[in-house]
């Protein structure tokens, strides 16, 4: 779709759509073509979520317990999350880079295979204070290789993207197009189409589409000539 409308001069700088295309790779792609693709992702590896039932012992006893028992327990239990892929840096492509949580580049990197590969000196990484929590793997040497595929690297950072208020906001935008679907469904009958094929069902949701775009355009214009006229001059 992007390229059909580059092709007619119409390519947007950003895009909305739902989770189905939401994916690391549907990122990446549309970032080549120059458009910022908003878009939810799912979490492949998220675990399943827990039963409220069946809760750890400790959670089920709290009431026996003090609070300040209660909050040590909590500490002592919940080690530091490790870092995500989201605090590192990247380009708009997620092939390269730029620099670490810490904000040090790379001494080296490259992609081969469709595989970032980078390498963050020992020089920082030896006194770094996220070295026991960061994705990179240790080498021989002390230096620590950064290795993953540029639709990982998107999927993670947006993933974590997602869940901002920023993000959120933003993406309010495409709650419009949902009344636009009910109603070609709804009232002009593209949920229940009688015909087969695709150059027919291609023919009959255009002019569904055309005739939904005419009576909008219709409405928007009689309220206007309904609204009272307004003189410009001053009295």
């Amino acid at each position: 779709m992007l390229d059909q409308l580059d092709e007619s001069g119409m390519k947007p700088e950003e895009m909305q759509a739902d989770t189905t295309y939401g994916s690391g790779e549907n990122i990446v792609e549309s970032a080549k073509r120059g458009v910022d693709l908003q878009a939810p992702v799912q979490d492949p590896d998220a675990p399943p979520r827990p039963d409220h039932f069946a809760g750890p012992v400790w959670e089920q006893s709290q009431s026996e317990s003090s609070d300040d028992e209660v909050e040590e327990r909590s500490e002592q239990e919940a080690p530091e999350a490790d870092i995500g892929l989201d605090e590192f840096t990247f380009n708009a492509t997620f092939d390269t880079v730029e620099s670490c949580p810490s904000g040090h580049a790379p001494s080296q990197q490259d992609e081969s295979g469709g595989v970032v590969f980078a390498v963050f000196s020992a020089a920082f990484c030896s006194l770094c204070p996220f070295a026991s929590r960061c994705p990179t793997r240790e080498l021989a040497n002390g230096d620590r290789q950064f290795r993953r595929a540029p639709s990982t690297i998107a999927t993670e950072c947006r993933q974590a993207e997602q869940q901002t208020p920023a993000f959120k906001e933003n993406y309010k935008k495409r709650s419009g197009i949902e009344s636009t679907n009910q109603e070609l469904k709804g009232r002009h009958g593209l949920g229940d189409l009688r015909i087969r094929g695709k150059p027919r069902v291609t023919l009959s949701v255009q002019l569904k589409a055309l005739a939904l775009n005419v009576k909008r355009a219709m409405d928007y214009h009689v309220s206007k000539l309904a609204e009272p006229a307004v003189c410009p001059c001053p009295t």
